[in-house]
């Protein structure tokens, strides 16, 4: 897996963008790889190279994720501000083509586990036919709205909801949406199930498999 990565970034990326600086390159990649399903903008990135003494503009920065995006390496996923209906230019998120790739250059840590769970739900959003973004409500967000030509569907991902004060924090935003369209909590928790005002609690492989979505 580290020899695709490898050769996609060559090949795909560095040689056809004609990107003089391949450790500045890498360096945004793993960056992005590293934070797959956090929200952070280029500038953020450029902020945090300057911190490890590289330097790297927000445009330059915004380049390298753009040619990522391009080679399929990572998707970008936009963040919608569901009372003004309309797209927000910043603070989006990425997700990587294949995880694989994030343990092959990072290795595995639990602590990316909420970023993967993230991944495989989008993924299957797309695979579905659906346009997904990250739902904006006030203060709080949706981790993902999907929009499938007259439909549309809510989820949010977290690895357990056992605590109550998580339990609350997943179930906020989705309590504020007035619409009947079908809402999710997915999580890891086997003991996950129930609905509550109309919001569906079930496991990550329940939700993957149910074809009435």
């Amino acid at each position: 897996m580290s020899d695709i990565y490898a050769s996609a970034l060559i090949r795909d990326v560095l040689t056809r963008r004609q990107i003089r600086s391949a450790d500045l390159f890498e360096r945004v990649a793993a960056y992005a790889l590293d934070n797959v399903g956090n929200i952070f903008s280029a500038r953020r990135v450029s902020d945090f190279l300057k911190s490890q003494s590289r330097k790297a503009g927000h445009d330059t920065v915004a380049e390298y994720l753009a040619a990522l995006c391009d080679a399929f390496l990572l998707r970008r996923v936009a963040r919608f501000d569901l009372r003004g209906h309309a797209q927000l230019a910043m603070r989006e998120k990425y997700y990587v083509g294949d995880h694989g790739l994030v343990n092959a250059l990072l290795g595995f840590s639990t602590g990316r586990l909420p970023g993967l769970l993230e991944n495989i739900v989008q993924a299957e959003l797309r695979v579905r036919g659906y346009e997904v973004s990250i739902g904006k409500l006030g203060d709080t967000e949706v981790d993902f709205v999907g929009q499938r030509r007259d439909e549309r569907i809510y989820v949010q991902v977290a690895t357990s909801i056992l605590d109550p004060a998580t339990r609350s924090r997943e179930y906020a935003p989705l309590f504020g949406i007035a619409d009947s369209f079908p809402k999710f909590v997915v999580t890891m928790d086997d003991l996950a199930g129930g609905t509550q005002a109309g919001i569906r609690n079930v496991r990550i492989p329940d939700f993957l498999l149910d074809p009435t979505w």
